[in-house]
């Protein structure tokens, strides 16, 4: 290493430890004042000096280690190692104080000047190191706000959500079964029909995968709604509401409509159509893991329906404004949420097969169009598992590409229609006439579409 490279790597551990060091400083000063925050650097490890210091020793050593001489650089690191030790220790003693973010923070100081001076690893990595430290030590405040809005379910959730997308997955088989190799398992042959031997049953990897991308939707939609109340907009809560469940959006918001006095029915509507128009997101996932075929078909409907809704939406928001009617006027958006676990999963699962497998017996009975019209009544409890469905009936070869596309387009309207009458029910007249005219506009251009184009 020649002389200039050893001393713009030393400047490198002086920049380094200096912004770590301004990070520490400005936020106490920020938080407790600059005479309180000069006084408390002297009883604690903090400041730009401290952390520059520290960094150009942690440089020092790396020199030392890259010229061969180990036992310096270890002695060096052990010395460092030992003073955060009795720091610690002290701290404990006068102040009882337990936390050691501080103490990690400064070895990990140590050790980027190490590292820059070393040549063990690229620059750049020194550098998305010291950006990620920077970044959780100012978040001190914001990680503590965090922590309070999360509930104990809700990371046994996250855990439970790990446990079936990273254990469960990469064991299931990625192949298709089909009911012929069932009733060979068993010996069972009553049945010597061949059509109804050979249909497809499932592909455990694929309707897992399809969990999984749910599920895990569905949770991170949930997650982002806690951070949204009135202080962020009801409209808002909607938007992440809509990955969980645009229907169950539908039947809370008419719940709450009729309870309501009139005249909050345009941000009810609004709310509601661009959770529908969000649910599509997930349907977009879901016919990309089904089929690539399917998807590059449905996806300018998709576009289309996505597009529309938000229109419709955007639309009634205009109308409530006019009213001069705020969103922080109305009451935090409340919807059932059932916690994650494996049960829904497989309730899940089952809802998809049950389907699936009742449409290719009745196939096999009657004509292709009306499985397809049968598919499209799932629509009343949601999209996802009839597209699942509509998706694997085209992989297995038992309709059409243009059939399965009308058969997407009859359960998205079979859908429309379930929200409307849920408006209507559940909800008041009002809200009702507005969800059948924004929902009618993208029926429309939809159906337009398909003449048009398909």
């Amino acid at each position: 290493m020649s002389q200039i490279d050893i001393f713009i790597k030393i400047l490198l551990t002086i920049v380094l430890g200096s912004i770590l060091g301004l990070e520490t400083e400005t936020r106490e000063i920020e938080k407790e004042g600059l005479d309180k925050a000069e006084k408390d650097e002297k009883q604690k490890i903090g400041g730009v000096r401290t952390y520059t210091v520290i960094s150009l020793f942690g440089g020092v050593a790396g020199l030392f280690f890259s010229a061969g001489q180990n036992i310096i650089a270890y002695l060096l690191f052990l010395t460092i190692i030992l003073l955060i030790v009795s720091a610690y220790i002290l701290n404990v003693e006068l102040k009882k104080a337990f936390g050691m973010t501080t103490e990690i923070a400064v070895v990990i100081t140590f050790t980027l000047g190490f590292l820059t001076t070393s040549n063990l690893i690229p620059l750049s990595s020194i550098l998305a190191i010291l950006i990620f430290l920077s970044f959780f030590l100012s978040q001190k405040r914001g990680i503590g706000s965090l922590i309070q809005k999360i509930q104990h379910k809700e990371v046994i959730d996250m855990i439970t959500f790990g446990l079936i997308s990273l254990v469960i997955l990469p064991l299931l088989p990625n192949q298709t079964y089909y009911l012929n190799d069932f009733l060979n398992s068993v010996n069972f042959n009553l049945l010597s029909n061949t059509s109804v031997h050979n249909f497809a049953i499932l592909n455990p990897f694929q309707i897992w995968l399809l969990v999984v991308l749910v599920s895990g939707l569905n949770l991170f939609g949930y997650i982002l709604s806690k951070f949204t109340g009135k202080s962020k907009g009801l409209y808002l809560a909607g938007v992440f509401w809509g990955l969980v469940s645009s229907t169950s959006v539908t039947i809370s918001i008419a719940q709450k409509a009729r309870k309501e006095k009139k005249g909050y029915s345009d941000i009810y509507a609004s709310i509601i159509l661009v959770s529908n128009a969000v649910s599509f997101v997930e349907i977009l996932f879901t016919t990309y893991i089904i089929g690539v075929e399917l998807f590059f078909k449905v996806v300018p409907i998709v576009f289309l329906l996505f597009v529309t809704g938000v229109i419709a939406s955007l639309f009634f928001t205009f109308r409530q404004r006019l009213k001069n009617i705020k969103h922080e006027d109305i009451d935090d958006l409340n919807i059932n949420y059932e916690p994650f676990s494996l049960m829904p999963a497989l309730k899940f699962v089952g809802l998809i097969l049950g389907i699936q497998i009742i449409i290719q017996l009745i196939k096999i009975l009657l004509p292709s169009a009306v499985s397809i019209f049968l598919v499209s009544l799932t629509g009343v409890i949601g999209l996802t598992p009839g597209t699942i469905v509509i998706g694997n009936l085209l992989s297995f070869g038992n309709v059409s590409l243009k059939l399965a596309v009308l058969a997407f387009i009859l359960l998205n309207f079979v859908n429309f229609i379930a929200k409307i009458i849920y408006s209507y029910k559940l909800g008041n007249k009002e809200l009702g006439n507005r969800i059948l005219v924004g929902l009618s506009f993208s029926a429309i251009v939809i159906l337009i579409y398909y003449i048009l184009v398909i």
